[in-house]
């Protein structure tokens, strides 16, 4: 079920993602389409225990690299 399809700001953010909040806790696969040019897509699977919680998910892309870490 698809929850959310947006475009990253000028920041390169989405800053609500959800809509406010998660349907409840669980598995959320998070997609990004980079079309870097060697990167095309990137794809996560994340743990939500609490959907209440705020979730921090960054994504770094280089032309040589790929990190995706839990923030703060």
């Amino acid at each position: 079920e698809l929850l959310s399809l947006q475009e990253t700001d000028d920041d390169g953010r989405i800053p609500d993602l959800s809509g406010g909040s998660l349907p409840g806790p669980g598995e959320y696969r998070l997609v990004f389409f980079a079309n870097s040019g060697f990167f095309e897509k990137v794809e996560v699977t994340i743990a939500v225990p609490d959907p209440d919680e705020h979730v921090h998910v960054p994504l770094l892309l280089s032309p040589y690299s790929c990190v995706i870490y839990r923030g703060s």
